[in-house]
């Protein structure tokens, strides 16, 4: 019993990290490359870099504390758990 309870619980945070991630992560493509790989000099890969990394730059560009791109409007939109879901994403590309 409990470990249907769990499986239900855990289910729709699993079947949205596995159909929404890739199509939110979609968005970054255009600066960032397919997949995080970049194929700009002027634009940074964001495959495998480690997840905390891109958590912190997020949340800099969210609070505004990094503000020289337009990041800190895309950033902005996000919530904590599409952060860290992207991080994890980009991180195993």
């Amino acid at each position: 019993m409990k470990l249907g309870l769990v499986l239900v619980l855990f289910l729709p945070v699993t079947v949205f990290a596995n159909t929404a991630v890739p199509l939110l992560a979609s968005s970054c493509a255009a600066c960032h490359g397919t997949q995080g790989h970049s194929q700009s000099q002027f634009m940074p890969g964001l495959a495998g870099l480690e997840i905390d990394y891109i958590v912190r730059q997020m949340r800099a560009f969210k609070q505004g504390d990094i503000n020289v791109t337009v990041m800190h409007q895309h950033a902005s939109g996000l919530s904590d758990v599409e952060i860290r879901l992207l991080a994890d994403y980009f991180s195993r590309q």
